[in-house]
């Protein structure tokens, strides 16, 4: 799958539900994952042309994910960008 295929990244649900709205709504497909190992695994599986990573994942950092991701043959030309939704700290 390609070109209007979008994969989120982000342990914070509530910022991926807000991008899966935006992104739907105007008629992108988009995959989410709740951590970085699973978001490596999924864009294996569906090679989307965007990844949003929330750089601060818990687990496996953002940043750490995006060079698994530009390292891997397979994804190494897919765009990456951090998630810079506005998100309230408790």
């Amino acid at each position: 799958m390609t070109g209007k295929t979008i994969l989120a990244i982000d342990t914070d649900t509530d910022t991926t539900q807000q991008i899966v709205s935006i992104l739907e709504a105007e008629d992108y497909l988009v995959f989410t994952a709740p951590n970085g190992n699973i978001g490596i695994a999924m864009a294996k599986k569906v090679t989307p042309s965007l990844i949003f990573i929330n750089p601060a994942l818990s687990g496996t950092s953002g940043l750490e994910v995006c060079k698994t991701i530009h390292s891997t043959e397979q994804l190494k030309d897919i765009c990456t960008s951090p998630n810079i939704a506005d998100t309230p700290k408790s």
